[in-house]
This record gives C-alpha cells, structure tokens and sequence, in this order.
C-alpha cells in the first residue's frame, strides 16, 4: 500500500452485483482537497478509468498524475521468481484501486463491529462473540460489560467497539 494523503476519494458508489473480476464501482477523485476528476471501474476486469472534466479539474488531474510519478513504485504481497517483491507503478489508478480497497475493506470492518463484540487479546490476536443482534450487542457492552471482562479476562480499553471507529479500523486492518 502507498502511504499517501494527497489523493483522497469521496462520493463513492460501489456496486457489488456489477462486480465480476475487478470492483465496479464510480468515485470523485480529488488532489489536495481539490476536485481532480472522476474515477470508475465497470467491473469486468479492464483497468479503472480516471479522468477529468473541463479546465479547472485538468490542472488538478494534470498536478496529480505529476504527483504520482514521485511516489515510490506499490509493493505486493507477490514474490517474483528471484525472490524479491513484485512491484508495480504507482499511477493515479493504481492509487485509485488501493482506495477502493480500503474503503470496502473498513466497511466490512465497520459492519463486523456492529454484529460482534471484538477485543485484542493480550497475545495480539482478535476474538469476540459470533454475530449477534445489535440489542444483545448493546446489552453486552452496557450492563453485562462487568462480567464480560472478567470472563475474558481483559480490560475494558481492549474492546474494539467501545475505541473510536478509525482506531478500532486501523487496529483489524493491521492484522
């Protein structure tokens, strides 16, 4: 993943049906807080298309694909066959793509964390509940909460749903 901050994503429409070998989805790509285009995905595996409309957002697109060509080159997961990672450029849809992903991936998180109640345990690992209703949730983060730390044995700042969403998101990302 590429740490940047610089291009950021909103408006974003993802529609999973559409969605065959590659995330059919439409976004509003913005550079520096400014409107740099749009981008989209139609989901049938082909590349994500990102493009402006019009002058003002071809300066900001046009700054933007400058950006990128100053970012270092995404590593993956893949090793090559001389053991070293597989890279790719970092290219607007490329960063695009990273975005997209992230932003499904927290929703999952998000929705995880609605149905279950997750902690870290000390070991570094994630349990919880299986999915359960968001009354008996709210139950077990209220005034069941006493019982269910001492039964876990853990602290009450362990519980993923009682830290603030993004803390909470970052820490099931990392895992």
């Amino acid at each position: 993943m590429t740490k940047q901050t610089r291009i950021t994503l909103k408006n974003i429409k993802h529609f999973a049906p559409m969605s065959q070998e590659t995330e059919c989805f439409t976004a509003t790509v913005y550079f520096d807080g400014k409107k740099a285009g749009e981008a989209e995905n139609q989901g049938h595996g082909g590349c994500t298309d990102v493009h402006a409309f019009g002058d003002a957002e071809k300066a900001v697109y046009n700054a933007m694909q400058e950006y990128c060509k100053t970012l270092p080159p995404i590593e993956t997961s893949f090793k090559n066959d001389d053991g070293s990672m597989f890279t790719y450029e970092a290219t607007d849809e490329a960063i695009v793509d990273e975005l997209i992903a992230d932003y499904l991936q927290d929703k999952l998180i998000k929705a995880d964390l609605r149905k279950r109640v997750m902690y870290v345990h000390d070991n570094g690992t994630i349990r919880g509940t299986k999915n359960i209703t968001a009354k008996k949730r709210d139950m077990y983060l209220g005034e069941m909460l006493p019982q269910l730390l001492k039964d876990w044995g853990i602290r009450k700042d362990q519980i993923l749903n009682l830290m603030p969403v993004d803390k909470a998101v970052e820490i099931l990302r990392a895992q």
